[in-house]
């Protein structure tokens, strides 16, 4: 039988600092654990589920604390989410092909938000 006794809690700034060889040993072994199919696979599952699913019904406050499915009723919330899928974009596209980040469909996302797609 275990028995919790105490927790031991320290700073982050308390702990010592990897060196460039353990940060670079890190890195590597992201890279490849990020490339294999079966992890693009879930992280993709988890964006999608996330973005078409969860997303559309969460406070958003970069459009005024209101959901995007709330924000597409009006013409100031229509061009505030094209605004931020546009970002979005720019974000995807931005990122280093080498990090293995799945890209969102945002036109799926433009669909069921009942915005223009974007050709």
């Amino acid at each position: 039988m275990l028995k919790l006794e105490k927790t031991l809690y320290r700073e982050l700034e308390d702990l010592p600092r990897p060196s460039p060889e353990e940060m670079e040993k890190s890195r590597r072994e992201e890279d490849e654990l990020n490339a294999r199919p079966e992890v693009q696979k879930a992280l993709k599952r988890y964006q999608e589920h996330h973005y078409f699913e969860k997303w559309p019904q969460t406070k958003v406050p970069a459009l005024g604390n209101i959901t995007p499915l709330q924000a597409a009723k009006t013409e100031e919330g229509r061009r505030k989410l094209e605004d931020l899928l546009e970002y979005y974009e720019r974000l995807q596209d931005a990122q280093d092909p080498a990090m293995h980040q799945p890209k969102l469909d945002l036109n799926r996302l433009r669909a069921l938000l009942g915005l223009p797609l974007k050709h």
